[in-house]
């Protein structure tokens, strides 16, 4: 587990494995900081052009870019990553609407290393009426 994509990044530069990033094309240009990252990363992204052209102006191969709507069977997600040649999965804590389990039973089924960025942590909030006292009370 990793908190932020610092120490994920920091962690996938210590070594020189294949990887699969199911992080989607947001993260692409911060897994440019990976080490010979257009030959050792496989990006699984949405089929949007506005994501496409993101991933390949950061630099990423147009071979090593998977544009495809989920949520993938554990067979489908196996079979990519089997293809990919990659030992490492990174993933968000996505959870069953995610096909966060199918993620990691495919990635357990091809003997895969699985990294995954968690969710960052909810803050407690306040209701709308906590905000009105507190602006009458002269606290904001």
């Amino acid at each position: 587990l990793f908190p932020d994509m610092e120490a994920l990044i920091s962690w996938l530069n210590t070594t020189s494995d294949t990887v699969f990033s199911t992080l989607g094309a947001k993260e692409a240009a911060a897994l440019t900081s990976v080490r010979c990252f257009s030959e050792r990363l496989w990006l699984r992204i949405l089929p949007s052009a506005g994501g496409l052209a993101a991933c390949l102006s950061a630099g990423f191969s147009p071979r090593h870019i998977i544009c495809m709507q989920g949520p993938f069977s554990t067979e489908l997600n196996a079979a990519m990553f089997k293809e990919s040649g990659a030992s490492v999965l990174i993933t968000k804590e996505s959870g069953p609407e995610g096909g966060f389990p199918q993620k990691l039973e495919a990635a357990r089924l091809c003997g895969m290393k699985v990294a995954v960025l968690e969710r960052p942590r909810e803050s407690e909030g306040v209701t709308l009426g906590e905000i009105r006292t507190m602006i009458e009370k002269g606290e904001i």
